[in-house]
């Protein structure tokens, strides 16, 4: 295992470094942002497992063996020492509302590394406040056709995290705030036939182009008829056991398609083992953010916390009940704590205004 850190000034740019430097099956370890002498730094700790030759290169089981026999010591290794590091903790050193936030972080399941580095900024800072700490671990970036400019946006995760229904969402949000552009709806998940059949219907009802991706001639065809759409919406299949997202992503030859942000899609439902396996499995460098679904499902959101800071990921857009219309919302700083805190959807804060 390659293990390397990278700084710059922010997480796109680091991102970057560990793409050019270790390619794209990197695995993110860890993600801080600080200030140094008035500065923001993003530093991220990314690894890699070395090329291998003879037969141990031609099997993907062997390579995936090792690195979850790593992943098992490292794990091992992280709750000894945060059995050493949290009693070390000196709660005396926070204030009673600051000590409140944490110990609540703590019951929500978020992880210990979350709660330590917030700790280390909060600790004789008795004017520190937690939220604002906890937006500077954690990152949002409202979802809008301006602040995500990319033309082609590629939606990723497990079967049944609401791909499809979010991809429709997203569409009709961007025919509202751009009539008259183009929008494609791209089909690549080709496995599931319910879902194809919806994204097709709902493609004819909102006048939408509808395009079917199932080998590397159809990625080159889109590639090509890409210039005569202003946006380009892609449901990528789930993937099973033993596959990975930048497995398939070299298989399809998708890469002919330029200006592509990845967004892993996701829900609180997941246990806490799952979510860390979906991360690992749908790592790819161009991933941009993290989008949360099926929120009126979950009993606690601290999961939203914890992949946002392992990641590096700014979380862009929540999601709710199972209609297309008013059924969610752009992430927001305000939103996503008083989800964390007060398990306060969205929907509601909204009929509350």
């Amino acid at each position: 295992m390659k293990v390397k850190t990278f700084r710059g000034r922010s997480t796109q740019d680091v991102l970057q470094q560990v793409r050019d430097v270790l390619g794209e099956e990197a695995i993110i370890l860890n993600t801080q942002n600080f200030k140094e002498e008035g500065r923001s730094v993003c530093e991220v700790m990314a690894a890699v497992e070395p090329e291998r030759s003879g037969q141990e290169a031609d099997t993907n089981d062997r390579s995936l063996s090792g690195w979850q026999e790593w992943h098992h010591e490292w794990s091992q290794f992280k709750e000894q020492l945060f059995s050493i590091l949290k009693p070390q903790m000196e709660m005396e050193r926070l204030t009673p509302r600051q000590r409140m936030a944490l110990e609540y972080l703590e019951r929500e399941g978020v992880s210990d590394d979350v709660l330590i580095k917030l700790w280390e900024r909060l600790k004789d800072r008795p004017s520190a406040s937690s939220l604002s700490e906890l937006s500077r671990l954690v990152h949002v970036r409202p979802w809008s056709s301006k602040m995500w400019r990319d033309k082609c946006h590629a939606l990723i995760g497990p079967h049944g995290a609401g791909k499809t229904t979010t991809i429709l969402r997203l569409a009709l949000q961007y025919q509202r705030e751009n009539p008259g552009h183009k929008t494609c709806l791209v089909n690549a998940d080709l496995r599931q036939g319910k879902g194809r059949l919806y994204l097709r219907h709902y493609a004819e009802l909102s006048n939408f182009t509808y395009l079917e991706a199932a080998k590397a001639e159809d990625w080159q065809e889109l590639a090509r008829r890409s210039q005569e759409f202003d946006r380009i919406f892609i449901d990528i299949p789930g993937l099973g056991a033993g596959e990975n997202l930048a497995q398939w992503w070299q298989d399809s030859q998708a890469g002919v398609l330029r200006q592509m942000a990845f967004h892993l899609v996701l829900s609180p439902v997941y246990a806490p083992r799952q979510i860390r396996m979906y991360l690992k499995k749908y790592q790819l460098a161009a991933r941009a953010s993290l989008i949360w679904t099926k929120l009126d499902e979950a009993c606690s959101y601290g999961e939203l916390v914890n992949a946002s800071f392992f990641t590096g990921l700014p979380i862009s857009l929540f999601t709710y009940n199972n209609t297309l219309q008013n059924s969610f919302a752009p992430a927001e700083d305000k939103g996503l704590w008083r989800l964390v805190f007060k398990h306060e959807l969205p929907d509601r804060r909204k009929d509350k205004e």
